[in-house]
């Protein structure tokens, strides 16, 4: 691989570790308004954070195998952002 393939690679990487970082910071931000809309214990908001986590873990292996198939100049960067779409569309401002 090429010097810039590597760097590239390694860019893509970053951004897409950086994204999984933030979904998970956007679950734990809302932990309080889970444990209070839900009348949620301690050990419930452990069994979400790990949930979401497992899920995204889980559909990042098959987003990888996919972009193996269809080359990975678009798909890179559009299933990082999935559940970000998620996020914005189920946001509806009450906070």
């Amino acid at each position: 691989m090429s010097r810039s393939g590597q760097i590239w690679t390694s860019i893509v990487t970053s951004f897409a570790l950086f994204m999984v970082t933030l979904d998970n910071l956007v679950v734990t931000t809302a932990l309080p308004s889970i444990r209070v809309d839900l009348d949620a214990s301690l050990a419930s908001l452990g069994w979400t954070v790990n949930a979401y986590t497992l899920a995204f873990a889980v559909l990042l292996l098959p987003a990888a195998a996919l972009g193996d198939r269809l080359g990975y100049a678009g798909e890179g960067f559009s299933c990082p952002e999935i559940p970000g779409a998620g996020h914005t569309t189920t946001f509806d401002g009450t906070g």
